[in-house]
Order: structure tokens, then sequence, then C-alpha cells
């Protein structure tokens, strides 16, 4: 393909598939946002991201693969990459270090705060992909976190307990958003967030506490 020419002569060099597919993502974001997944076509997002139809095709196979790099990207990569990867493989686990995990996770979301409300909007329609999406990184981390609280506090928590507080942090995460994420409301969230787990964390250990004080030697 030609490269374009500006007015003065010289080649406008064409941006790179990196490029072209970051603002197919952001231009489907704001797409989404205002319209739903369901709604918005292949067309649209090629009109809204100033690419022709032909370039959509070189980034992405088809709407369902933008769908799925769009949702993997702002949920799993985060997920698994901060909190799983370090509760799995972390020999020192201490309230600083889930501490420090939360606010790396939520400063990360942070940066691409318009995904993230794109992420908690359709995560709330069973018939969006992002539903399944969520979900399934709930279980992730309710796995990975039944394992940790069972070999640290002695006592398995229930999965629906567990998704409920996940489904808060998302939402605390989502309201600081929705409050224009000035430096304030960032670290309002980080407390309340912190908060929410810490206070699981004692209340589990003082039941271990309990059911061990309890138990007939």
């Amino acid at each position: 393909m030609a490269e374009n020419i500006v007015q003065d002569g010289r080649k406008k060099k064409r941006p790179g598939i990196e490029a072209q597919k970051q603002s197919i993502i952001d231009a489907t974001v704001d797409l989404f946002i205002e319209h739903g997944s369901r709604a918005v076509s292949i067309s649209k997002i090629c009109s809204r991201a100033e690419v022709s139809r032909p370039t959509f095709y070189r980034c992405f196979k088809d709407k369902e693969e933008l769908i799925y790099t769009l949702y993997q990207d702002s949920v799993n990569k985060h997920v698994e990459n901060i909190m799983l990867k370090g509760l799995l493989t972390t020999k020192s686990i201490d309230e600083e270090w889930i501490q420090d995990a939360l606010d790396q996770l939520i400063d990360t979301i942070f940066e691409r705060s318009r995904l993230a409300e794109l992420v908690f909007i359709e995560s709330n329609d069973p018939n969006s992909p992002a539903y399944e999406i969520v979900n399934n990184a709930f279980e992730r981390v309710a796995d990975v976190l039944e394992k940790y609280l069972s070999s640290r506090v002695k006592i398995k928590p229930s999965r629906v307990f567990l998704k409920s507080i996940m489904a808060a942090s998302q939402w605390i995460v989502h309201d600081a958003i929705r409050s224009g994420l000035s430096d304030k409301v960032k670290q309002e969230a980080k407390k309340a967030n912190w908060q929410l787990i810490r206070y699981v964390l004692i209340s589990m250990k003082e039941n271990s506490a309990n059911i061990q004080h309890q138990t007939p030697t």
C-alpha cells in the first residue's frame, strides 16, 4: 500500500499495525459504552476509528476476536499478572504485600479507566461476552484464594462469599472512575478497597482462631 503524501511533498508514514489496533480498540470502547457491544457493527467501528475494513481485518480476524482481545487485556491480563501470579509464586505473603498488590492492580485499571468503565457496564449483562469473561476471572481468583486461605488461616470461605468481595472491589473502582479520578478520589478508592479486604482477612483469622480454640484436644 502506498504511503500518504502530505502537502509539502514529504511522505507521511502510515501507523503500524499495533497503533492501528489501538485506534480500533479505543473507538470500539467508546461505541460499546454508547450503544452496547451487540449494536455496534464493524462498519461503525471502522468509521469511528477512521480505518478501512481491510485494515480492520489485518488487525482482527472478526468482531469476536476484537471483543475477546478487548476484555482479555482489560480483565484477565491485569488479574493474572498482578494478583494470581503473585499469590501463586510469592513465598512470603503478608498484609503489606497484599495491600501493595491491590494498589498496583487498581492503578493499572485507572490507567485505562474508559475500558474499565465498559467492562463494568457490560459485565452486568448476561448476554455480553464481558459477563462470561469477568465471571471466569472471578472463578480463577476464587480458586487461588481458596487454596491460599485454607493454608494460611485454616478456613475455607464459600465461593459465593469470595466472588461477592471481588464484585464489591469492582464497584469501588467503578465509583472512583465515575467520580472523576482526582488524586483524592484515587486514594479514597484504594483506602476503601483495602479496608474491605483487611476486614475480611481479620474476620477469617478470628473465625479460624475460634474454631481451633473450640476443637477438643
